[in-house]
């Protein structure tokens, strides 16, 4: 059974869970017309969530969502998934629905702590799509629950600045490398040049993002006819080759080299572009085809928070509902956080996603079994994993934890996004391969690999896919362009 744990967390102060949404609700929407922003920024923003009234919203939609993925909308049958703790999205018919949850709280401006209360029944205003129209909604649940009075974050800076901003020597980080290799023998730590004398909130920021008060949460159980048996699971394991790799498939390499994603915490977008260049490459069997922009989703998409972090789920959604443009119409450049495209788009080939969502159907739905079937068959894929502070030091071998040593006490709680691209075993261990975004000289030329069927550092909690396909056009992508 998973243990649901943080995972690439998007940088809005909300915290809800399955059991806090299923039920009926009331969807409010507005007229159908062009996609918009709905009054979002790009990317967004958790102190500009737009105001609104329900006069702009005169229609109505019955919507129940059951535990664990099935939905009704006016009587249609569909499905339904949390998307982490933050929101949730809604596939019925020819329609679709997305929206985060409501929060109430401040941002101070001394910025020494942030505390808010979710609203899990109830939204932000939302997008949704009917066919080839669009809309805005907003959804409170008919049965409305007393505010969940959960604290979401905290970022402590009063008690802890001297602590983030106190710089990391070289000889602080040798000396918890030596502890780590002391501690185990399956994998290798080394200090980096690029850590020496950062400090501790820009270590964070290479990770993920900075979030803190939220405690792992053990989901409801699973029901009988959820749970699929263990020996099936290992059948299907076992009928998957022993040794997989796209970076190596019939001597090909259908991987777009590792980028360095900087200071800035764009890991989720990262994982998520090459895992669709991937598979581009992989359906047109050109491996040297150009790579998608990570630059367009991260600073022009309002699903996400730019540098704050985000989740692949969403970048695959908004891939959906925009479209995909090469690097050379937004190449990566994180010092100039802008929406903009210095290409014709006119004149480049179109690609949008198809097909997306959570391997299994459902966030919390992923396993080893369907993970490695979905790799197989169509690709890689993004996943997330919740790295500990002994990560950041990897050099090669089969990533464990090293639960028994620490740098610091007060280590700002981060997560991660991944490229996983493969499988393997060594010496009776099974492994993950997968490919990092801080650069080809970390850990084994950019990639490392982690133990498989166990669910170490959440590697296995929350698995994503994207199809790609070519388009004539891409009329939603006008607003950016």
């Amino acid at each position: 059974m998973l243990i649901f744990l943080p995972l690439v967390l998007a940088d809005l102060p909300v915290h809800c869970l399955r059991r806090d949404v299923v039920g009926a609700w009331t969807f409010h929407l507005s007229n159908p017309g062009p996609r918009s922003r709905c009054g979002h920024s790009s990317p967004d923003a958790a102190a500009q969530q737009p105001a609104f009234t329900l006069a702009d919203y005169p229609n109505q939609a019955s919507v129940t969502l059951s535990d664990p993925s099935s939905a009704s909308v006016d009587g249609v049958e569909g499905g339904w998934s949390m998307v982490y703790d933050e929101g949730f999205e809604v596939k019925a018919g020819s329609k679709t629905f997305f929206a985060f949850n409501s929060f109430d709280g401040s941002l101070p401006a001394n910025g020494q702590v942030e505390t808010y209360k979710s609203d899990c029944a109830k939204t932000q205003v939302g997008w949704y799509s009917d066919g080839e129209q669009y809309g805005c909604f907003v959804a409170e649940k008919q049965d409305k629950p007393a505010l969940l009075q959960r604290p979401v974050r905290k970022l402590l800076r009063r008690q802890l600045s001297w602590i983030q901003e106190e710089a990391v020597t070289e000889e602080q980080h040798q000396a918890h490398v030596d502890r780590i290799n002391t501690a185990q023998q399956d994998w290798t730590a080394r200090v980096y040049k690029h850590l020496v004398n950062k400090t501790k909130a820009q270590l964070s920021q290479m990770s993920g993002i900075r979030r803190g008060g939220v405690k792992a949460t053990k989901p409801v159980a699973e029901s009988f006819l959820q749970l699929e048996s263990h020996e099936s699971a290992k059948a299907r394991v076992r009928a998957m080759p022993k040794d997989f790799d796209w970076r190596n498939k019939d001597g090909k390499d259908y991987v777009s080299s590792p980028v360095d994603q900087g200071s800035c915490g764009s890991c989720y977008v990262v994982a998520s572009m090459s895992m669709m260049t991937a598979r581009r490459r992989i359906l047109e069997d050109r491996p040297d085809a150009e790579a998608f922009s990570s630059q367009f989703p991260l600073f022009c998409g309002e699903y996400n928070q730019g540098c704050d972090g985000g989740y692949p789920e969403l970048v695959a959604k908004w891939s959906h509902d925009v479209g995909l443009l090469p690097e050379s119409c937004a190449a990566y450049d994180v010092d100039d956080p802008s929406c903009k495209v210095t290409c014709d788009v006119a004149s480049v080939d179109k690609y949008k996603v198809g097909d997306y969502g959570y391997i299994g159907g459902y966030y919390g739905a992923s396993k080893e079994a369907n993970m490695m079937e979905e790799v197989y068959n169509r690709g890689p894929i993004a996943i997330a994993i919740e790295p500990q502070d002994d990560f950041m030091y990897y050099s090669s071998g089969v990533y464990a934890h090293a639960s028994a040593v620490k740098l610091f006490d007060e280590w700002t709680k981060v997560d991660h996004a991944v490229l996983l691209t493969g499988w393997g075993e060594e010496d009776g261990k099974k492994y993950w391969r997968v490919q990092n975004s801080w650069g080809p000289d970390w850990g084994e030329a950019g990639t490392f690999r982690i133990r498989r069927g166990v669910d170490e550092s959440a590697v296995e909690a929350q698995a994503v896919f994207a199809t790609v396909e070519k388009v004539s056009a891409a009329p939603n992508m006008g607003i950016y362009t």
